[in-house]
């Protein structure tokens, strides 16, 4: 808001997680775009981890300006997650074999690709608090949401109004965004292809570590 407050909205897809986390959950939660890899292989015991993976998603989302893993259906939804994030293995992820439906599905052997060139417009230790803690295959690697209030990444004051530059931005922002929903809106624009395409043109890349 122009007061500097975050406001929570959309749960139409939430579900209350019980104390009793060994029940059995429905695993059709969440928007497709922002759904962890542990629910996309359909798994019914799940933490708030899940949420975390979630909060990555949407972040990434306001740094690149689009999202991160447009997905049109399920199985799309984790080819995209997986061209990003690399192919889960038992060796990268112990246990993702016991997944109802890993051994369901199979996709080309990705590496991982590193965040920071996909999200350039971020700031470099953000990114990689992001990579590191938030955007994990693996649910037990990634951050607690108690943990995270404690980095130094949210360490903000509470209820702190935005300058006049932060709204410049927020202003310029949407003026970004407005353009690329009218330039879906052309006869011929597909972002899906657009996404490949840059995400292709991404592997491509001969990048190393001494590039950053």
């Amino acid at each position: 808001t122009d007061g500097g407050i975050i406001k929570l909205c959309d749960f139409g897809l939430a579900r209350i997680l019980p104390r009793d986390t060994e029940r059995a959950l429905s695993h059709q939660v969440a928007t497709r775009w922002y759904r962890s890899p542990e629910l996309l292989f359909a798994a019914t015991l799940y933490s708030f981890a899940s949420d975390i993976w979630s909060l990555g998603a949407v972040i990434s989302e306001l740094i690149m300006l689009g999202p991160l893993f447009p997905g049109n259906n399920d199985l799309d939804q984790m080819y995209r997650v997986f061209q990003v994030m690399g192919s889960p293995t038992p060796a990268t992820w112990p246990g993702v074999e016991e997944l109802p439906d890993y051994s369901k599905v199979s996709f080309p052997d990705f590496g991982p690709l590193n965040l920071h060139i996909i999200l350039p417009q971020g700031n470099y230790y953000d990114v990689e608090f992001l990579s590191s803690k938030f955007l994990r295959l693996n649910p037990k690697e990634r951050i607690s949401a108690e943990e995270a209030l404690e980095s130094s990444h949210f360490a903000t004051s509470q209820g702190t109004a935005p300058t006049e530059n932060d709204m410049m931005h927020l202003k310029s922002c949407m003026t970004k965004i407005n353009h690329s929903e009218n330039k879906r809106k052309r006869k011929n624009f597909d972002p899906q292809k657009m996404y490949d395409q840059l995400i292709e043109g991404f592997r491509s890349m001969p990048v190393t570590d001494e590039d950053f």
